[in-house]
């Protein structure tokens, strides 16, 4: 057996099964200054046994010395390796148990955004067709008096229309009437003059009605009433007096040939229903209307739907106005 194949600690047990005393002293104080810890612990062991077989007690006492002292540099090399491994194994949960705690607050973050994402998606969801809705309406208030509009302008338009027309007639009775006199037609002349006569007279009382509505109208529009009446219309501490309400039905009256008399006769209203009917006539908005009798926009709407059918036995308020016109020139 050479020594290349057997350290210190082989060679000396060999020896010690030999019985080799001296040998196996030699290899084990070899092994003791050349191996580790628990190499020294085997050797210091081995050698302390074998100096007390050979009686060297102080030499035996001097390597149990050693051998305790080996044995408490392992044991506390042990308790230092063991403290390492609690304090890995402390690091590593304190670094799992933040990774979870991590985790879970990112998970909480994450089902609070989209909670969030979803409030704010259905705020401005609601938001929108809460501004579309009123958009629509105020459209549709727009849409209303500006169709009130058209129907005056479309009115007056009629009006010259059917003058334009008497006179295009007339001047066609006046060229049947010369033809007919040349024929001396005199059924046919006295026919055609009378025809021409009504037509004359039809279209100066047509003028003369245009004339004297429009007189109307722009001394109404000049009034202190009614110029008090459209800048103040709305505003919350502006309201008529029970004079003022007389006047205004007064001037509609005139404006609008007679207007309460001609509504009466079709429908007994209330004090604040034919409140509303004069401020109706004058183009002020619902809302307007609302603020000026003390009611809700909500109950004015009611109070106009449902004087449109008292006035044109239909449902609905859509050109409330113009079929009021109609109803009471009938």
């Amino acid at each position: 057996m050479s020594y290349d194949t057997l350290n210190n600690d082989n060679w000396a047990y060999w020896h010690l099964g030999k019985h080799h005393l001296d040998s196996a002293i030699w290899y084990f104080e070899k092994e003791r200054k050349e191996s580790g810890l628990y190499g020294k612990l085997d050797a210091y062991n081995n050698l302390a046994k074998l100096e007390e077989s050979r009686s060297n007690i102080y030499k035996a006492l001097q390597d149990y010395k050693a051998l305790v002292n080996i044995k408490d540099s392992i044991q506390n090399l042990s308790q230092s390796d063991e403290i390492r491994r609690i304090h890995a194994q402390y690091n590593l949960n304190l670094i799992k148990h933040e990774r979870d705690e991590l985790a879970k607050y990112n998970s909480h973050i994450e089902i609070v955004l989209y909670i969030i994402t979803c409030i704010v998606i259905l705020c401005a969801i609601l938001a929108y067709y809460v501004w579309n809705y009123f958009k629509q309406k105020r459209n549709s208030e727009l849409s209303r008096e500006k169709l009130l509009r058209q129907i005056e302008e479309e009115k007056y338009k009629q009006s010259v229309a059917q003058i334009e027309d008497n006179k295009r007639r007339i001047e066609e009775l006046k060229k049947q009437l010369i033809e007919a006199q040349k024929q001396n037609d005199t059924i046919t002349t006295n026919q055609l003059e009378l025809d021409s006569e009504q037509l004359i007279a039809e279209t100066q009382s047509l003028e003369i009605k245009h004339r004297r509505h429009l007189f109307l109208l722009e001394e109404f529009q000049k009034s202190p009433l009614y110029i008090r009446l459209m800048v103040n219309a709305g505003k919350e501490q502006f309201h008529l007096t029970d004079k003022e309400w007389q006047q205004l039905g007064e001037y509609i009256d005139k404006v609008y040939d007679n207007f309460t008399q001609r509504l009466f006769s079709l429908v007994q209203l209330s004090d604040i229903e034919l409140k509303t009917c004069y401020l109706i006539m004058l183009k002020i908005a619902p809302a307007d209307i609302a603020i000026m009798l003390y009611k809700s926009k909500t109950a004015i709407s009611m109070l106009r739907r449902r004087l449109y059918q008292k006035i044109t036995h239909r449902t609905g308020t859509r050109r409330f106005k113009t079929k009021m016109q109609l109803r009471l020139q009938r």
